[in-house]
């Protein structure tokens, strides 16, 4: 599975970009395997959660049209295989500063309000996320307060 994640890299990036951006591209998929975990919290993964994850992924993440699909494939295979978060969360934790941790858990209540309902499974996951990415209460109300405003606009 390493040699994916490898594969996948070396394919978007030059041999150089590859090694100056290979702890960027680690975090960048172990964040997009924290959504897609959110978004299958609720045992219903729908059409609305996809289109939020790709908007999410492209407008926030800068996530390329070529790369999209991929990388969501490589994602979920990694989802699939894992036992815990701790290996993602760890990669966000090293590499993330609490504003990109901010952003993240903004990232993250949008997924949940994308179905309209926020269920209770992804009440939780949201809460062990945050914790396990060391974000207060107080950060998980502020981002949830915040992608309930985006919702309105």
């Amino acid at each position: 599975m390493l040699a994916k994640v490898g594969d996948f890299f070396k394919k978007h990036l030059s041999n150089k970009e590859a090694s100056a951006q290979n702890d960027d591209q680690r975090t960048l998929l172990a964040a997009v395997i924290l959504l897609l975990e959110l978004a299958h919290a609720d045992h219903q993964y729908d059409l609305s959660e996809e289109a939020a994850l790709v908007r999410i992924l492209q407008q926030n993440f800068f996530v390329s049209d070529s790369m999209l699909n991929e990388l969501l494939e490589l994602a979920a295979e990694r989802r699939k295989e894992a036992t815990s978060f701790y290996e993602f969360t760890r990669l966000i934790n090293d590499n993330y500063s609490r504003p990109e941790k901010q952003h993240l858990l903004l990232c993250l209540w949008q997924i949940a309000f994308s179905d309209g309902r926020i269920d209770r499974y992804e009440e939780y996951t949201l809460r062990r996320l945050c914790e396990l990415i060391h974000m207060s209460q107080s950060d998980f109300i502020r981002a949830k307060k915040a992608a309930r405003e985006l919702l309105k606009n």
